[in-house]
């Protein structure tokens, strides 16, 4: 089908992953500062603050919580307003689909 425009955004897109059926997560980068935009398909948008200090390159989700991964190999999890490193060494941020077989 014919793409549509979800909306728009602020500075460079960096990274985006599906959220859940209807809503996307989209990275952006404008100088130093990280946003993520999360955009309902035919409805509003919300805007958090990435982490303070973090070049974030790579979003993913588990379990309906969102992932970041910095430039350094950094992973950070956001706790209510906080975002807190909870790994470092990280070379691919990524998400299984599916159930594995046996």
């Amino acid at each position: 089908g014919e793409p549509i425009v979800a909306g728009t955004i602020a500075g460079e897109a960096v990274s985006m992953v599906w959220t859940d059926d209807v809503t996307v997560a989209v990275v952006t980068r404008s100088g130093t500062e990280t946003e993520i935009v999360e955009q309902v398909v035919g409805g509003t948008s919300s805007t958090i603050a990435g982490p303070a200090g973090a070049s974030i390159t790579t979003v993913a989700t588990a379990t309906s919580s969102i992932r970041l991964r910095s430039d350094d190999g950094g992973l950070y999890v956001r706790r209510g307003a906080n975002w807190l490193q909870t790994a470092e060494g990280i070379s691919l941020l990524a998400v299984q689909q599916g159930t594995p077989q046996q």
